[in-house]
């Protein structure tokens, strides 16, 4: 497939570049997978030649896409002058099919910081990073530089080096305010729940002084760059963008995840009156309301819950109110970003013409392992352990409740016990209580019915009471 055709799609599938050296040195280059497809504007993919790997940058010769394209060579050069860690470039230019390319050795054996971060940054070697994340920013503030998309995924780390990606978000500013902004930006990529502030603040200053004002100034430009970036990103998950592929079809729409697109999937979730017809189709709830079934494509095992329409008095509701998978996708991605353990959403689909009118599928990963109420059945495990999982449990509910979060329906089944710990599923209830007005109230009715869960069970029902004592007595002197 032509490369210009793939960045039209939107949607990446293998394809050439060839390249014209020289008169006798001609290049191909085979685009193996995307690291981050804009739809009609640029493809950034992994790439072989001669046995080699690369990474390409591809920009059609269209306007917006030629001032990309000359944003990242003169990104590349203000780095290279202030000698920072970059990719080492290979070649900048055209290509065949009228494109512009932009080739970078590969870096093995390296990891996004992304990948770094995924848990808590708690170990050592996480810390050790994590301040020299701060360091860089302010060696880049330093040469006059900020960068203008520093998300996690833009920084590689191989060994003890950091290597700065996407290097036409950078430019030069000798503006104090904008690299202040630029501040509150990098420490606003770390979910609040996480409180990294003050570290990165002492690790960002180092050995300099500067007055309180100043401090209060970046605290201020942390805060605001929170609330901007989750309300920018909840906006951006449903839209087409490099993350996400909106795909519509006859009767509705779908949201997926671009890790997750694959044709059988898009094939399954086009038919939601079918979906769980399958024989390798593993029913979890059959009910009036909702249907939940797992289900493995293509080697990935998912779990998809669609909601239904019960009769034409609630089809009318449906047709004022946001589908309750579109509350289940928005409020997985804003438990992502605050830093929360969640099975990771992976499409949405919403229909709204003809006889499925009304019907919203949430789709997720499967997580591994039983339900709370199925866990703390099991004779064979033990009291420590299940002590520590109930804590673990508390602890997440009281980090979600600090975060003005209230999840709405903590039924046992809604618990899923990881290997990594305890995750909360079934989030369409959940509420963002920004306005603290009732948000105790909604604690107090949220924990009693938390307790319910275990009132058939004396032994749990005297762990869980016990260990709850602390967050009913913090609720009632709110």
């Amino acid at each position: 497939m032509d490369v210009v055709a793939v960045i039209d799609s939107g949607v990446f599938e293998p394809c050439e570049i060839k390249l014209q050296v020289s008169e006798n040195d001609a290049r191909v280059y085979a685009c193996q997978s995307s690291l981050r497809l804009l739809p009609g504007r640029r493809l950034t993919t992994l790439a072989s030649s001669a046995g080699k790997k690369y990474v390409i940058k591809v920009f059609p010769q269209r306007q917006r896409s030629l001032r990309e394209y000359e944003k990242e060579l003169a990104g590349y050069e203000l780095l290279h002058a202030t000698a920072m860690d970059i990719p080492p470039r290979i070649y900048h230019g055209p290509a065949s099919g009228g494109i512009n390319i932009i080739v970078y050795q590969y870096i093995s054996r390296a990891r996004t910081l992304l990948e770094v971060f995924e848990a808590k940054p708690a170990s050592r070697h996480q810390r050790v990073h994590f301040h020299q994340l701060a360091q860089l920013l302010a060696r880049m503030h330093g040469q006059g530089l900020i960068h203008e998309d520093p998300h996690l995924g833009n920084f590689l780390l191989k060994g003890d080096v950091i290597t700065v990606l996407d290097v036409g978000a950078v430019r030069r500013t000798s503006n104090a305010m904008l690299m202040e902004k630029n501040y509150g930006m990098f420490v606003a990529q770390f979910p609040m729940s996480w409180q990294v502030e003050s570290d990165f603040y002492q690790a960002y200053l180092g050995d300099r002084t500067v007055d309180s004002e100043h401090e209060t100034r970046l605290h201020q430009q942390v805060y605001s760059s929170q609330q901007w970036r989750e309300k920018h990103y909840l906006k951006k998950i449903f839209r087409e963008c490099s993350a996400f592929h909106v795909h519509s079809f006859i009767s509705g729409k779908m949201i997926i995840d671009r890790d997750f697109i694959s044709k059988n999937l898009l094939k399954l979730l086009e038919d939601p009156t079918s979906m769980f017809e399958g024989e390798d189709v593993q029913m979890l709830k059959e009910g009036n309301s909702s249907s939940v079934g797992a289900v493995s494509i293509d080697g990935q095992r998912y779990v998809i819950k669609r909601y239904n329409v019960k009769n034409w008095l609630h089809r009318l509701k449906l047709i004022f109110t946001e589908s309750r998978a579109s509350r289940s996708w928005r409020n997985a991605h804003r438990m992502i970003l605050r830093g929360f353990p969640v099975a990771r959403p992976v499409a949405l689909l919403e229909c709204y013409k003809g006889r499925r009118s009304g019907i919203s599928v949430f789709v997720m990963q499967h997580l591994a392992g039983p339900n709370s109420a199925n866990y703390f059945l099991d004779s064979e495990i033990g009291g420590d352990e299940k002590r520590g999982t109930a804590q673990k449990m508390l602890d997440l509910i009281n980090e979600m409740h600090e975060e003005r979060l209230v999840h709405g329906d903590l039924q046992s089944t809604n618990f899923i016990i990881t290997d990594d710990g305890p995750v909360i599923i079934d989030l369409d209830s959940m509420k963002d209580m920004a306005n603290r007005s009732g948000l105790q109230a909604e604690i107090k009715k949220e924990l009693q019915r938390f307790e319910k869960n275990w009132e058939d069970d004396a032994e749990i029902k005297s762990l869980f009471s016990e260990l709850m004592m602390p967050l009913a007595k913090a609720s009632n002197n709110e």
